[in-house]
């Protein structure tokens, strides 16, 4: 619970920095809290579809560790659209 906690307050001090988040959903998915692991699950989508590298980089190794699970599968949709999103910017320059 003490490492909950300060994922927690790390979360609200520093929004942007999703490994708080990541790993707030791992503690919570050890406690079996599910519903809190997907919330920091989805946060860290949301960060990844923005552009946040650290995100992005969280989520491919997510991805590695189970791909055959649903949120992978998830993740690995929001990257693939990332990555197109990158490449056609780069296109146009």
């Amino acid at each position: 619970q003490v490492g909950a906690r300060s994922f927690e307050q790390a979360a609200r001090l520093a929004p942007a920095r999703h490994e708080f988040l990541h790993n707030l959903g791992v503690v919570q998915a050890m406690r079996k809290r599910y519903e809190l692991a997907v919330r920091g699950f989805e946060e860290a989508l949301e960060l990844a579809a923005e552009g946040n590298p650290q995100a992005s980089f969280r989520l491919a190794r997510a991805i590695k560790a189970a791909p055959d699970d649903p949120q992978s599968v998830r993740a690995a949709e929001v990257l693939a659209a990332v990555a197109a999103s990158a490449e056609s910017q780069a296109a146009k320059l």
